[in-house]
């Protein structure tokens, strides 16, 4: 709605002022700013004696001439409708990055993961110090024969292979001694045989053990193992024998008998290995002085297996002073003397343990 500005009224004086600026437009005459910002009024002044209007930029600071009516229009029209959305403007350049913000606070811990495959081994390290020696380990078993035979000392069980070629065997056996009490054990025997065989016959050897002096008998395999003393009394020598076990189990090819165990005063000694075969030597009986020496080992012959000699018999010749009995074949060739006597009552001392010597012809 349009007013005056000295308070009169003008009719149709609006579409006046609006033609003499479209005109004024139209001709080329100054385009105002209109309507002013922030109002929207639109000012112009007008002549009244030739009728002439000009819209004039108030807000630029024009006024009207002297005699001129200034006239403001702030007639506004009803909105049109909102256009179509323009085109998206290109994307404009990136801001610079901002400040990193505060660590946030540590999150839950996660499952374990599967265990990684194994990587490859270390380099092996140094060589550490040599440890301290251990105990000697038991005897291992006699190595293969060679063509000249084999030699068998140590008590204990043994196979032999008879080589190729070998039909011929000589074969000398010691049995062991009888361990020593107060009175001295008896020697081992000494048998010596030459036999047949066949290459690859398998034959078993018992290597007996010397009497212990402090009661056991010396080991002679299931029928040549010496017996033990009675209560402090030595125990007998164990045999020494040569077997086939295959072709007759039941009597050995050669055996030495093992020396009688000697007394310990009243505590009679264990006899020797080899006793079911009459070869064993008897252990010495005792008495309240010292008691009685061991008997000495027989050999072979008594079942027909070979030769040899007896074991000598233990001697006390008096108690500071005993003797034991000497290795069959009269301490000859490898012979195994029985267990010396103490030279005090109660130091027993063991037999000499037994040794098979095998020569391949």
């Amino acid at each position: 709605m349009s007013h005056i500005a000295r308070g009169k009224h003008l009719s149709g004086l609006a579409v006046l002022a609006t033609v003499v600026w479209l005109v004024a437009t139209a001709t080329g005459g100054a385009r105002a700013e209109v309507p002013a910002t922030g109002t929207g009024i639109i000012t112009f002044c007008y002549n009244p004696s030739s009728g002439e209007a000009k819209v004039i930029d108030k807000e630029a600071g024009r006024k009207c001439l002297p005699h001129w009516i200034e006239l403001d229009w702030n007639q506004t029209g009803p909105q049109g409708s909102q256009g179509s959305q323009g085109p998206q403007g290109p994307p404009g350049p990136q801001g610079l990055q901002g400040p990193e913000g505060p660590a946030g606070p540590t999150g839950p811990k996660g499952d374990t993961g599967l265990t990684g495959l194994q990587g490859p081994a270390g380099a092996a390290g140094a060589t550490g110090p040599p440890g301290p020696t251990g105990p000697q380990g038991p005897a291992g078993p006699a190595g293969a024969a060679g063509m000249n035979g084999a030699t068998f000392e140590v008590p204990g069980q043994y196979s032999y292979a008879v080589p190729a070629g070998v039909h011929k065997l000589w074969v000398e056996a010691w049995g062991a001694g009888g361990g020593s009490g107060t009175a001295p054990g008896g020697g081992g025997a000494y048998s010596r045989r030459l036999i047949t065989v066949n290459p690859g016959d398998s034959l078993t050897i018992y290597v007996g053990g010397g009497g212990s002096g402090n009661g056991p008998g010396g080991f002679g395999g299931p029928d040549g193992t010496g017996t033990a003393g009675s209560r402090l009394g030595a125990g007998g020598g164990g045999a020494t024998s040569l077997w086939n076990l295959t072709v007759n189990p039941l009597f050995p090819l050669v055996i030495a008998g093992g020396g009688g165990g000697g007394a310990f005063f009243n505590d009679g000694g264990g006899s020797g290995g080899g006793f079911k075969y009459g070869v064993g030597g008897f252990g010495g009986t005792g008495n309240v002085i010292e008691g009685n020496p061991g008997g000495g080992g027989r050999f072979g012959g008594f079942v027909g297996v070979g030769a040899g000699d007896d074991g000598g018999d233990g001697n006390n010749a008096n108690i500071f002073a005993p003797i034991a009995g000497s290795g069959g074949g009269f301490g000859g060739p490898g012979g195994r003397n029985g267990g010396g006597g103490g030279f005090q009552p109660g130091n027993g001392i063991d037999g000499g343990d037994g040794l098979l010597r095998i020569t391949a012809y």
